[in-house]
């Protein structure tokens, strides 16, 4: 997808791609996708995953160029709200750990940074 039509995405779109980005990410690094936009009670599964024989909810957050980088400053919205969320959401699904991938969209592309067991 270009950067022009990137950037007229709404934001729903925006994290569809980003989602979709992830996946294949993962794909490529031998990961299994065992599910995606799971919905639970109190909210959404990125993608439900199996990384080193574990299963692993992925949380993914993404941002426009412009928008806060690097990574883990994006990763600062990540609030404890929404990790005791996502803490929940891991449990109610049986996931050993919870990984987060930050996606970032730009005018050359895109930047991804994961980080393994971040909550």
């Amino acid at each position: 997808m270009d950067w022009v039509a990137c950037r007229e995405l709404s934001t729903a779109a925006l994290g569809r791609l980003a989602e979709e980005r992830a996946c294949r990410f993962l794909l490529a690094k031998g990961t299994s996708i065992l599910a995606r936009n799971v919905v639970l009670d109190g909210g959404e599964i990125d993608i439900l995953a199996r990384i080193g024989g574990e299963r692993t909810l992925v949380e993914v957050r993404s941002t426009r160029a412009g928008a806060t980088w690097p990574p883990t400053q994006t990763l600062a919205a990540f609030d404890f709200q929404k990790a005791q969320q996502v803490r929940k959401m891991a449990r109610m699904s049986r996931c050993a750990r919870i990984d987060v991938i930050a996606i970032r969209f730009h005018e050359g592309g895109s930047d991804l940074h994961w980080v393994p067991r971040a909550v």
